[in-house]
């Protein structure tokens, strides 16, 4: 998360709080409609935190998707046929397995 989303995120939440407190303690001295309006705003806040959050975590993802396609493909490894045998390996493997077969 950047500094400004988590500043934004630190601003809606101490406001959340603040609204929160108020329409409690305001409860019984103001019409009822100022208190749900108060706690209607405290949960507007609450949603804009985590609209935030959420638009932090994709451009984040974004970045990350950017700059893995930014960077060049890994050039492609010759195909190996795994059948062929360089002629020195051949003759060493002959040599060992030919002491298997005197042994025998």
């Amino acid at each position: 998360m950047t500094r400004l989303a988590r500043t934004l995120c630190t601003f809606y939440a101490a406001s959340a709080l603040w609204l929160g407190w108020l329409t409690l303690t305001t409860y019984s001295h103001v019409p009822l409609w100022v208190s749900i309006l108060n706690f209607a705003a405290s949960l507007v806040l609450v949603a804009a935190i985590s609209n935030t959050s959420a638009d932090a975590d994709d451009l984040r993802d974004l970045r990350t998707q950017l700059e893995h396609a930014s960077r060049p493909a890994p050039e492609p490894q010759p195909a190996v046929d795994p059948l062929v045998i360089p002629d020195d390996e051949r003759a060493r493997f002959n040599e060992i397995t030919a002491g298997f077969e005197d042994a025998a």
